[in-house]
């Protein structure tokens, strides 16, 4: 079982598809509510806001959505560490600035529900 096609993943890994994928999908993040964002979600949102650099100290502590929406200023000028203070509160203002999409989630799916039952909900579904 050696005719894996490796080399060809490992190109899929590299920085520049990856950015190409996010252009694509961009607006797909903001698909999924907030809070249920995975943790490649976050790193795309965190891009959009302006806070790319912050990917890696991001990843490293695994922020997906739910733990992105419950971050505390401790956490971020902690064990995240994104930088001086003036950072955090940007930072915190951007995920503050989510709450209404975790909102706005909740209602279109129960929006989309009703919808469905009345069959008109299927064009929008992928």
């Amino acid at each position: 079982g050696r005719m894996m096609p490796l080399p060809q993943q490992q190109q899929q890994q590299s920085p520049y598809m990856r950015r190409q994928d996010m252009a694509a999908s961009s607006s797909d993040i903001f698909a999924t509510p907030p809070n249920k964002w995975s943790e490649n979600q976050v790193r795309q949102w965190l891009v959009q806001a302006g806070f790319g650099n912050l990917q890696a100290n991001f990843a490293r502590n695994n922020v997906d959505g739910m733990r992105l929406m419950s971050l505390s200023y401790q956490d971020l000028s902690g064990p995240i560490a994104v930088g001086d203070q003036k950072t955090v509160e940007r930072v915190q203002n951007a995920i503050r600035s989510l709450l209404p999409r975790v909102h706005a989630g909740l209602k279109r799916k129960m929006a989309a529900n009703s919808r469905d039952n009345m069959g008109a909900g299927s064009a929008g579904k992928r």
